[in-house]
């Protein structure tokens, strides 16, 4: 009697080319041999606003440079911090296929094969009770089999009830979207990668500052990063952050 035993040794996304990948829910991990990438990722999760209503669609969108695609993804969507999925989502295309992680139904989304790919797109609907108030979409992207990033973060989504408006915040309309153009010219930049574009990366640190009018006092000062909390930035009037070295009492 012969005895065939097959080992997944080929280089496919998560040894799954179906994207049946539910025990990759907690961790977002393929479970491949080796450590995640710590590189910036050339790939990007990203969605058409910054805020969501309750029971609207909200476009998200994984992309990928034309000439390094990737092989396989997962994608949730959690509350910044939290540890399992929240919503669920609904795919059009062929190259996407629902998931259910945290024994709930459509939670999350996986590739349907191990072919090349540089462009998903997914719906994502909150879930019915209203009680998500912020939300962020991570995914992790399969590469090669070596390679992979995994929690590739979009930037966060903060639910917007018109019916019960917060007077204390307020969002800026999407014509207002952070970017690095004019950077050098109309104001100062500075951003971590060096010279990325926050409009088009969501792993970008980003501030600039623009004087509003010529030999006005008034600056308008823009910041965004991904960050499970915030991002901010102070002011010192020394290289040292208010003299840390220095007596407090003298400040």
């Amino acid at each position: 009697m012969e005895l065939f035993i097959l080992f997944c040794v080929v280089p496919v996304a998560w040894c799954f080319g179906s994207g049946l990948v539910s025990d990759s829910c907690v961790d977002m991990s393929p479970h491949h041999s080796g450590s995640p990438q710590t590189t910036t990722s050339p790939f990007t999760v990203s969605t058409e606003q910054s805020s969501f209503r309750p029971g609207e669609d909200v476009k998200v969108s994984l992309q990928a440079p034309a000439s390094s695609p990737f092989m396989g993804f997962l994608l949730e969507a959690r509350e910044p911090g939290g540890q399992s999925a929240v919503g669920s989502f609904e795919v059009s295309s062929g190259s996407a296929r629902l998931l259910s992680c945290f024994q709930r139904p459509n939670t999350a989304v996986s590739h349907t094969s191990a072919s090349i790919k540089t462009n998903i797109q997914v719906t994502w609907k909150p879930d019915s009770a209203g009680n998500i108030k912020r939300v962020q979409f991570q995914a992790s992207f399969v590469k090669s089999y070596k390679t992979f990033w995994v929690g590739v973060k979009s930037p966060v989504l903060s639910l917007t009830d018109d019916d019960h408006t917060d007077s204390s915040s307020t969002s800026l309309p999407s014509s207002n979207t952070i970017s690095s153009a004019g950077c050098g010219a109309s104001k100062v930049c500075i951003s971590q990668p060096a010279h990325c574009d926050p409009a088009s990366s969501s792993q970008c640190y980003f501030m600039s500052a623009r004087v509003l009018s010529p030999g006005g006092s008034a600056v308008r000062y823009e910041i965004t990063g991904t960050a499970d909390g915030y991002v901010a930035f102070g002011f010192s009037d020394d290289q040292m952050m208010a003299g840390r070295n220095s007596d407090p009492s003298s400040h």
